[in-house]
């Protein structure tokens, strides 16, 4: 229940965070706090329970939407990139927060290609890099490269349960 909420406060935070000049020592706080999280539930991806590891591929679903750019940014800011961050913001080094959204990628990317992925995580994690495509295009290529590769080398635990 901690990732479901984590992912859902990730958005805000950083919807709240990237809008803001200024930013109040809670939210500060509460940035660091989600920062330090991040960290583990990237490696919820290894648990053992298939529950939490299908959670941690919903959060970085949403934090590679949250810290990459938008082609097309929507005017009045109703979804959450880096395009929102000002080039002068006081804390934020949007440079940085892309990087870590492309490590998120990368290790959902590495995830999907294991040949130990389960047959519900592997679904999970098609539907997210799915939608990690459609919203952001310049992740289009590398995620079709990772459905190509699976097309090619089924994971064995997913020819098992066909």
């Amino acid at each position: 229940r901690v990732i479901q909420v984590i992912t859902a406060c990730t958005e805000t935070c950083c919807c709240g965070k990237f809008h803001r000049e200024k930013i109040p020592q809670d939210m500060t706080e509460a940035w660091v706090h989600l920062s330090h999280l991040k960290g583990f539930i990237l490696e919820a991806l290894d648990a053992e329970n298939e529950g939490i590891r299908t959670h941690a591929i919903k959060f970085i679903e949403v934090l590679v939407l949250c810290q990459s750019l938008h082609p097309n940014p929507p005017e009045d800011g109703s979804e959450v990139c880096i395009n929102l961050i000002p080039p002068d913001h006081v804390t934020l080094d949007s440079s940085s927060l892309k990087a870590e959204g492309g490590v998120a990628f990368q290790s959902l990317v590495n995830f999907t290609t294991t040949q130990t992925i389960t047959p519900m995580n592997l679904m999970t994690s098609v539907g997210s890099l799915t939608n990690v495509a459609k919203q952001r295009p310049n992740y289009l290529g590398p995620v079709v490269q990772v459905f190509e590769s699976l097309h090619a080398n089924l994971p064995p635990t997913l020819s098992k349960s066909c």
